[in-house]
């Protein structure tokens, strides 16, 4: 009975600490400054943009600067990211992929997603000198207007290809 009111006890201590005080923020919808690193920035609010960021080596010295929309993913030698395609301000219908390499700090394009609408970051995996990444493509609230896509970036090529595709797929 002692541990079944402990237990009650720490499940309550912990719903309250869990819960999210941004309830008084009047002022969510409003473009604002975000901060990404010490000399770059961007801006939210209703246009779509990608953000400018520096990268930075071990000993903290800027050795590079991207601009990209979402994913980033580290490897051995390099940074993948997307990145939305100029022009595109008001809607994503396209993204490219890019491979920022540290060594000759190029920006190698690997591809580019038609009809992008969503792409899961947290299950984003390389293997050897290849990465996986799945890609939602079409409507992804409607279940017969999307497609998830299994993508593999070839890190030897700098090349990206179709592993997998299902109509309908899951939405991750």
């Amino acid at each position: 009975m002692k541990k079944l009111i402990v237990m009650l006890g720490l499940a309550f201590i912990m719903i309250l600490c869990s819960c999210n005080g941004n309830s008084k923020n009047e002022k969510i919808n409003e473009p604002k400054q975000t901060a990404i690193s010490p000399s770059t920035t961007r801006t939210t609010g209703s246009s779509i943009s990608n953000e400018k960021i520096s990268i930075y080596d071990i000993n903290n010295k800027e050795i590079g600067k991207i601009e990209r929309y979402g994913i980033l993913v580290l490897t051995d030698d390099s940074i993948i990211y997307n990145k939305i395609p100029t022009g595109s301000v008001d809607s994503i219908t396209d993204m490219d992929y890019y491979r920022y390499i540290f060594k000759t700090k190029e920006n190698i394009k690997l591809g580019t997603v038609e009809n992008w609408s969503y792409e899961a970051k947290y299950d984003t995996t390389v293997i050897g000198n290849s990465l996986y990444m799945y890609v939602t493509t079409g409507e992804i609230s409607d279940i017969k207007n999307r497609t998830l896509y299994l993508y593999k970036v070839d890190l030897s090529s700098n090349s990206m290809s179709v592993v997998f595709s299902e109509r309908g797929g899951i939405s991750l």
